[in-house]
């Protein structure tokens, strides 16, 4: 068995940050989709002075943006933390073996 030692906290981050973004786009484009073709789709449904394009624009802009900084800052966090307790003895223990498959 081989133990985990420490992890590379800013490239964890960056995974989850990449992982959170791709999601938050995938979330972004279905929930323009419900503003656009939802149940109460109508002009009467939104807020004064916005206008559907200015709501789906917004939600497909920002969602995501919000989404990779959650994920950089979980990522980040998650990382010190599984340093830390990996520090203290506990950790992944992982049995590793040599890849045999016809990938290099």
């Amino acid at each position: 068995m081989k133990h985990i030692k420490k992890l590379d906290v800013l490239a964890l981050a960056e995974v989850y940050a990449v992982f959170m973004a791709i999601i938050g786009l995938v979330t972004a484009a279905a929930l323009s989709l419900l503003i656009i073709f939802g149940p109460s789709s109508g002009a009467a449904s939104l807020p004064p002075g916005t206008s559907m394009a200015t709501q789906v624009l917004a939600i497909i802009v920002v969602f995501p943006v919000v989404c990779f900084a959650a994920g950089f800052i979980m990522g980040l966090l998650s990382g010190w933390l599984y340093n830390s307790l990996a520090k203290a003895g506990f950790g992944i223990k992982m049995e590793m073996e040599d890849w045999k498959g016809s990938h290099k």
